[in-house]
């Protein structure tokens, strides 16, 4: 499966070769393209906006008693 996955970030051109094989060859560097940099740095500036985002929500809900909808 990994390979497969491999192979499509390197059709879409987010890799420059399957990152499953980096431990096999011996490889090492980057195996992301510019465009996979790119998503890779937006990914991770997405994932920090939605944990201060979440945290401020989660506050105002437990502000205002609306925890219990979460649980359920």
């Amino acid at each position: 499966m990994a390979t497969a996955l491999g192979d499509e970030m390197v059709a879409h051109g987010v890799a420059t070769r399957n990152p499953a094989f980096r431990g096999m060859l011996g490889r090492r560097g980057s195996w992301l393209s510019s465009d996979g940099e790119r998503l890779k740095r937006e990914a991770a500036s997405f994932k920090h906006y939605l944990a201060k985002v979440e945290s401020k929500q989660l506050a105002n809900d437990q502000s205002e008693g609306f925890v219990g909808g979460y649980l359920a």
